[in-house]
């Protein structure tokens, strides 16, 4: 009988049998945990999650403070309960400013001065103490990666989106060379307003692991909305700051 013709003293019945019907959907619903790069922030609604390094993380309820289940084997479906520790984690930020920006040509070349640009066939190469901070970070859990940039001038007047990715260069290379990762993060940032801006928690994860140094900033499009000239150590504006939040 069509839905629309149940008679009245029978439309209890079917709405009945229609949540018992939800309801079963729900409970067998597959269950999947968010995948992510970085904590979430206190005020996500999200209370479980997994790291991209294998990590499984929660956060308390009522204090906010984030915690550790398990760790497993990126690919794998083998798990180990997390260690155990003497002390509760505590949270630290440090900010690294760069040693030194080296931008290049489309040919590779490097470009003379003390600032970066990107787009337009440009790229840049930011450099940090790699040394101190994989010392800092060492046996930390990466909460959040953040990174400075004071940008100059570009082809859009409003802003600028900067695509971040990574190289494990010790010293400044003749050619550009040493890239990890690329396009990791693209964060827009308003032109002669420098602020911090969320990126990968990669960064962060792979100079604590040794397996990157620093940080490049490529766009790898032609679109011109992607040029723009950044501040280095030597030119007006803050210089390219890396912010690490951390538990340890």
């Amino acid at each position: 009988m069509p839905a629309n013709n149940i008679p009245p003293q029978h439309q209890d019945v079917v709405e009945w049998r229609e949540l018992q019907e939800t309801i079963r959907a729900v409970q067998t619903k597959p269950f999947a945990l968010p995948v992510v790069d970085e904590d979430p922030s206190v005020d996500s609604k999200c209370n479980l999650w997994m790291m991209y390094d294998g990590r499984v993380r929660g956060r308390n309820p009522n204090t906010g403070a984030v915690f550790q289940l398990a760790t497993t084997t990126p690919g794998s479906s083998t798990s180990s309960p997390a260690s155990p520790v003497d002390h509760a984690p505590e949270s630290y930020n440090a900010e690294y400013v760069t040693t030194g920006v080296q931008t290049y040509d489309a040919a590779g070349n490097p470009v003379s001065g003390d600032y970066g640009q990107m787009g337009n066939g440009y790229r840049s190469m930011l450099f940090f103490d790699y040394a101190a901070i994989a010392a800092d970070l060492a046996g930390s859990q990466i909460s959040r990666t953040e990174l400075l940039v004071t940008v100059l001038d570009g082809f859009n007047t409003v802003g600028v989106p900067l695509v971040v990715g990574t190289h494990d260069n010790t010293t400044v290379p003749a050619t550009l060379s040493g890239v990890v990762d690329y396009g990791l993060s693209e964060k827009s940032y308003t032109i002669n307003y420098p602020s911090y801006q969320t990126i990968s928690a990669k960064v962060a994860i792979g100079m604590r692991d040794g397996t990157v140094t620093g940080i490049v900033l490529d766009p790898r499009s032609d679109n011109p909305n992607y040029y723009g000239v950044i501040a280095g150590l030597g030119t007006n504006g803050q210089p390219p700051t890396l912010r690490v939040s951390y538990l340890k």
